[in-house]
């Protein structure tokens, strides 16, 4: 039995799991654990009249998606539409973080390509991020400054300073689109 199991599993023609709890001569908790091994995006729902609350909480802390007492199978429908949403969401949200994670990459090697100092402030977490490569073309080292906001403008030197504020101050209240 289990070696069929794992031969539906390496399969990709499903999209959900329901098992009993009790199998002859093939536990749930093996399937389960062979699911989430092989297979660990798909629901696996537990169909059972012998699961009990305590097997039934240790299975979903083991990886269950939701379970189904036999006894009550018009939950069945939903349990199953649930968790197949879920699952839907799941891959969506892993595939759009992919694709930022790829973006992300070609971004930086992008950067590093041109060569530039980048900085980037976070107005409403008041972090600053300065680059290392901005970093050495001022002459600073890596630790030299901080990511404090003030800590910058402390750098500007003093005869910029009015104008490097006037330019922000009408950038932060929308008057003009860029700064730089």
């Amino acid at each position: 039995r289990e070696a069929g199991f794992e031969a539906c599993l390496a399969s990709e023609g499903f999209q959900l799991i329901l098992s009993d709890f009790s199998i002859p001569g093939f536990d749930g908790h093996t399937a389960l654990a062979l699911a989430r091994e092989r297979r660990p995006q798909l629901p696996f729902l537990f169909v059972s009249g012998t699961i009990g609350e305590d097997r039934a909480v240790e299975s979903l802390k083991e990886g269950a998606t939701d379970f189904v007492l036999k006894d009550r199978p018009q939950r069945l429908a939903t349990a199953v539409r649930r968790a197949l949403a879920e699952a839907e969401e799941r891959t969506l949200r892993h595939r759009a973080e992919e694709a930022l994670r790829r973006s992300e990459e070609r971004y930086a090697l992008a950067a590093r390509g041109a060569n530039d100092g980048l900085w980037d402030w976070d107005l409403v977490k008041g972090a600053l991020y300065l680059s290392p490569r901005w970093k050495s073309m001022l002459g600073l080292g890596e630790q030299e400054v901080g990511c404090d906001p003030g800590e910058w403008l402390d750098r500007v030197h003093p005869q910029d300073l009015p104008g490097l504020k006037a330019r922000l101050d009408s950038h932060l209240s929308g008057r003009s689109e860029f700064f730089e």
